[in-house]
């Protein structure tokens, strides 16, 4: 329901994470299973019959990688936060089989850079492998600034929203690396992230973020 209605409001680009299990693909953010379930223990560490039966708040089960990608089709962009990962052959040949049934456009990004580089190297052989974009998350301010991200040979530098500044995003443009920022929430953050000229932002609102936009759009701002 969440990814319906942010296609619903025109999203284009939509972030969500995988975790494998015993050969699935889950898409799921937390680590444990507390927050969402007050249930002791790692989402990891359960069989795929006890994740079935896991209900969400909103009563939804928990979703596949493949539910996800006939759910998106080519309605937008995926972009795949790699959190977990037991066996990369399988996750890869899963990933080139959805995308040849229902066409997704994919971003892979991790904070793994190890774990997203072993997936880089195995999807090259793949259909399409360059249409795939690749985004490594960091959750600081390198001192090197993008550099990182040039050493890796992602296309993007994927930063949190409260750490970058204007600097880090004109270095990454000169190298030719698209900047995106997790998560913004609130008008201010938004507002600095495009007088700095982010390429995309993360957010928990997306009809918010698209209202705002449009709003400074109309009062003759420049929008990314």
């Amino acid at each position: 329901p969440a990814f319906e209605s942010a296609l619903n409001v025109g999203t284009k680009l939509i972030e969500c994470d995988i975790q494998e299990v015993n050969g699935e693909f889950y898409v799921f953010h937390d680590h444990t299973l507390e927050r969402l379930f007050d249930i002791n223990g790692r989402f990891t560490e359960q069989n795929n019959s006890e994740i079935e039966k896991l209900l969400l708040p909103n009563n939804e089960p928990v979703p596949t990688l493949a539910q996800l990608c006939e759910c998106i089709g080519t309605k937008a962009t995926l972009n795949l936060e790699i959190k977990h990962l037991i066996n990369i052959s399988a996750f890869v040949a899963e990933l080139n089989k959805l995308r040849a049934q229902y066409s997704v456009n994919v971003v892979l990004s991790s904070f793994s850079h190890p774990l997203l580089m072993k997936v880089r190297t195995l999807m090259r052989g793949s259909r399409d492998y360059h249409d795939i974009k690749y985004a490594a998350l960091i959750a600081h301010l390198p001192a090197d600034l993008a550099l990182y991200a040039h050493k890796l040979g992602v296309e993007i530098a994927a930063v949190d929203a409260f750490m970058v500044t204007r600097a880090f995003v004109e270095h990454a443009h000169s190298l030719c690396i698209d900047v995106w920022c997790y998560t913004v929430n609130d008008e201010w953050l938004l507002s600095k992230l495009y007088d700095y000229g982010v390429d995309a932002i993360f957010t928990d609102k997306p009809a918010w973020a698209l209202d705002v936009m449009t709003s400074t759009n109309s009062a003759g701002a420049v929008t990314r």
